[in-house]
């Protein structure tokens, strides 16, 4: 999953999201929606339980997948009890979705984004109608003018790992289920995000041809053999999240032992590194400098007079 991606992708789904609540009654056959039905329904599309999911009642409900298909990549699946529930996948950027509309009676149906990595979309599918009719029961429960609903973002990745210890690697490969490569192959390996946490220099005038990833971040430092690197990684459309900014968490955990925090304290500290990655990425994109450049004057700016 591409992170520069990820919040336009929460956006679209939260959109469907709101596209459900509109369509007229059931998305397979346009029947009138069902209402005050809470049975928990399974899916069972082989008559078979999902993975994992074999605690769930056999004898309520049932979910049938049409080979339908819905405009917007939307696959619509039929829930007993559920006024609307549609597959979504995305060619472009490879991410799945589950989208569901539980009950409207009250009003329009309202639900967060649940994003995690099922064993597979029947997995999802259920997880998304629990959510939903759990946000139906809470707003009934509460008073509220709203109906429940929930949208599921599924998560499927491929770890790839490198060490210049083949024992380590193998070791996470096996607790992980990861594909190892050797460490002098692992710039060119197609990937979304190349996380170098190791030696530096990993981005060199001879690497850098051959990068086939979307993002650079990782806890290295001097990823980049030269500051002239970061403009050629923008310039090939490869963002770059600058080192010194993103493995600082190190030296803040220093700095609050120093001052004799707490842990708690020092946790909280660390976590705000996102925060500042996310304005040094801001104001490389409002401003057109490099990651790199931007991040070097945030710190200048600190260390003037």
């Amino acid at each position: 999953m591409v992170v520069s991606n990820l919040t336009q992708a929460v956006g679209f789904f939260n959109y469907l999201l709101v596209l459900a609540n509109r369509l007229p009654g059931d998305a397979a056959t346009h029947r009138p929606p069902q209402r005050h039905r809470t049975r928990r329904p399974r899916v069972d599309t082989d008559g078979r339980m999902p993975a994992g999911m074999s605690g769930l009642d056999r004898d309520i409900g049932h979910l049938s997948v049409p080979s339908v298909r819905m405009p917007g990549m939307m696959t619509p699946i039929h829930a007993d009890g559920f006024e609307q529930v549609a597959l979504c996948r995305d060619e472009e950027t490879g991410l799945r979705s589950v989208v569901v509309i539980h009950d409207t009676t009250l009003g329009p149906a309202l639900g967060g984004v649940r994003m995690h990595a099922y064993p597979d979309e029947d997995a999802a599918v259920v997880d998304g109608l629990w959510l939903a009719e759990a946000m139906t029961l809470k707003a009934a429960a509460a008073g509220l003018g709203l109906g429940g609903g929930w949208s599921i973002m599924i998560e499927a990745a491929e770890l790839i790992v490198a060490d210049t210890d083949p024992r380590r690697a193998d070791a996470v490969a096996a607790r992980h289920g990861a594909r190892v490569v050797a460490p002098e192959a692992a710039p060119a390996v197609a990937c979304d995000v190349l996380a170098p946490c190791g030696l530096g220099s990993v981005v060199t005038d001879q690497t850098l041809p051959w990068l086939e990833c979307r993002i650079i971040v990782g806890g290295a430092n001097n990823v980049l053999a030269t500051p002239a690197h970061a403009a050629m990684l923008q310039a090939r459309g490869i963002l770059y999240a600058p080192d010194f900014c993103v493995n600082a968490g190190d030296l803040i955990f220093l700095e609050e032992q120093l001052l004799g925090h707490d842990s708690a304290h020092a946790e909280a500290r660390v976590r705000q590194v996102g925060v500042r990655v996310a304005e040094v990425l801001d104001r490389s994109r409002r401003t057109g400098v490099s990651t790199a450049d931007a991040a070097t004057e945030l710190a200048r700016a600190r260390l003037r007079p």
